[in-house]
């Protein structure tokens, strides 16, 4: 694109050269060697490129921190932590307030990785129920699945060997029988809700 072509500069150009309508008898000068209706063919350019603009891809979105920061910023997913866990939503809201306190997590797998244990409701009792808290480029080893894994991100992201990338808000089910290994995307660290079903299980009732 070049400088001229610019959204903010053809806009600009289209202002300069517009003319009020008491004044249409004397033509207008040109601006830049551009008559008045190539004005106007530029503004819709301008404006069509600009509304292009308005609204950065999803992936950009999630990185970006937004004004969703402090003790309550993990609240809008207390409905869905509370089904993935099978408890009440005053349960949810309890463990999203532990997510800050330091002394609720302890040494995970790996070095860098930190798991907060979680006391799940009836309905996955047979999982191991925990946070999971991977930091950007912390990595887990690869490891097999002896039953179902179920993982819901609720802050960050991670990718894995697999070629799955999971943000926010999103859930990765890998089946029994299957390994991967994953790592912390760049931002904050990456917390997911993860029940890991054991003996096979798959947690499908």
């Amino acid at each position: 694109m070049s400088d001229t072509d610019r959204p903010i500069d053809l806009l600009v150009a289209s202002l300069v050269a517009a003319t009020p309508a008491d004044e249409a008898e004397t033509p207008p000068p040109l601006i830049d060697g551009v008559a008045p209706h190539e004005d106007m063919d530029r503004v819709g350019r301008a404006v069509e490129a600009m509304a292009k603009m308005v609204e950065p891809g999803r992936e950009v979105l999630r990185t970006v921190p937004g004004p969703a920061i402090g003790p309550r910023r993990l609240d809008r997913f207390c409905d869905a932590l509370a089904r993935f866990f099978d408890f009440d939503e005053a349960q949810a809201r309890q463990l999203l307030s532990r997510i800050d306190v330091p002394e609720e997590w302890m040494e995970g797998p790996d070095a860098g990785i930190s798991v907060l244990p979680v006391q799940a409701g009836p309905g996955v009792q047979q999982a191991l129920a925990s946070l999971v808290r991977l930091p950007a480029g912390v990595g887990l080893s690869a490891h097999p699945h002896v039953g179902r894994e179920q993982l819901f991100v609720l802050e960050g992201g991670f990718a894995d060997s697999e070629g799955h990338v999971v943000w926010p808000g999103e859930t990765l089910e890998m089946a029994a029988g299957t390994q991967h290994s994953m790592w912390g995307l760049p931002g904050p660290a990456c917390v997911c809700a993860a029940l890991l079903w054991l003996d096979g299980g798959d947690g499908g009732g």
